[in-house]
């Protein structure tokens, strides 16, 4: 039965180039963020980062604010940006070169002002991305993804992935301020999605390794350095090493076929999807090996036993075509019942008179949905039965 579990659950994981979990193509406004971008070659603040996301010891991390105008000015290059501005002004003299130049100098904080705001607009867009795939979902999926490695698993698979992932909530403070904040309730977890390709492709038993640390990780490992060793040591083969700076992640140089693992330190925060929903409850049914009627007719594909007695009167809520009128039948004369087919079938409304010949039945009903909007189509579908 745990092999069976461990089928199932791997499914569930999707290991191919449209998981962004496993090959992370570019810093997109929807999905993610470049921390490492905005950090660079700040000794300081990468201490700091590192502080917040290794030892815990601070509350949240500030990634943009007021006080960071002149790191920031910088790290937007807004000098660049007025490059032919500066070269008139070297052909001015006395007061008209003076107003010029204070004309420029404006135009420079003007500039940097609007960038800023571009920084906080793009985090607030993913901060509201993030909730609103939450609300849909049940499934609040932001993550500060650090580090990065990038190669080739084989001639097919290439990867870009974050090898850690920190869960993470972001806080828009102001128009000149946002912070992010761990998420003390939840795990860091290792990137299992790589870590299950990995073992698949190099056939690597990866039952025994840990996906999940509980906060903070220096109570196992002191060091990232010293995680990546344990990795190393495992199996998991890489080359690279931790440096005190971040690279831009567009800068990162695009894996291909053939290339060997390495360690690149890039650093997003995004929207890093791991697992299908009901993932944590497979991990539930793996572990406690949880055998009952229902699961050996749904995943042993057991011959359900037949209900004797049953009620063969269909009380339908609104007309239905043979095929689905014949699958309520069914489902009250064999019990569990599996309903598969592509959009516009009419496998909502065939859910509907389900829902609506139980009730008539004396019957409770449990519907449960991967998304809110499924279950708001049955709600409503339902009309007056709401009301009940």
């Amino acid at each position: 039965m745990k092999s069976i579990y461990s089928i199932y659950k791997e499914r569930l994981i999707e290991i191919s180039g449209k998981s962004r979990s496993l090959y992370c193509r570019a810093v997109t406004k929807k999905y993610t963020y470049d921390l490492g971008r905005i950090i660079g070659n700040d000794e300081e603040a990468f201490d700091d980062l590192m502080n917040f996301l290794w030892q815990g010891k601070k509350y949240s991390f500030n990634v943009i604010s007021k006080d960071m105008k002149d790191k920031l000015y910088n790290t937007f290059n807004i000098e660049a940006r007025f490059k032919t501005a500066l070269t008139q002004l070297d052909t001015l003299e006395g007061k008209e070169k003076n107003a010029y130049r204070l004309k420029i100098e404006r135009a420079k904080k003007e500039e940097l002002a609007k960038s800023i705001l571009a920084e906080v607009t793009s985090l607030t867009s993913l901060k509201r991305e993030i909730e609103e795939f939450s609300k849909e979902t049940g499934r609040y999926e932001l993550y500060i993804g650090y580090p990065f490695v990038t190669g080739a698993l084989s001639k097919d698979l290439i990867v870009k992935a974050p090898l850690l992932l920190f869960p993470c909530v972001i806080d828009v403070v102001d128009d000149t301020t946002v912070d992010i904040e761990l998420k003390q309730d939840e795990n860091i977890q290792i990137n299992k999605v790589f870590m299950l390709a990995y073992a698949k492709e190099k056939r690597l038993n990866i039952d025994e390794l840990d996906l999940d640390y509980a906060n903070p990780l220096s109570s196992t490992f002191k060091t990232i350095e010293d995680f990546l060793s344990a990795l190393r040591d495992a199996g998991i083969k890489f080359g690279g090493e931790i440096k005190k700076s971040f690279d831009s992640y567009d800068k990162l140089k695009e894996p291909r076929s053939g290339d060997a693992l390495e360690i690149q330190n890039a650093c997003l925060i995004g929207r890093f999807p791991l697992a299908n929903s009901i993932y944590n409850d497979y991990l539930e049914l793996e572990k406690k090996r949880t055998l009952n009627e229902a699961l050996n007719e749904l995943i042993i594909l057991k011959k359900p036993k037949l209900i004797k007695k049953f009620d063969e009167n269909l009380y339908l809520i609104n007309a239905l075509d043979y095929a689905q009128e014949n699958t309520i039948y069914n489902i009250n004369k064999d019990g569990n019942f599996v309903i598969y087919g592509p959009p516009g079938t009419g496998k909502s409304q065939t859910i509907v008179n389900i829902i609506a010949d139980a009730i008539c039945k004396n019957k409770k009903i449990l519907v449960v949905s991967q998304k809110k909007a499924a279950l708001d189509v049955v709600f409503n579908r339902l009309g007056i039965l709401n009301n009940k």
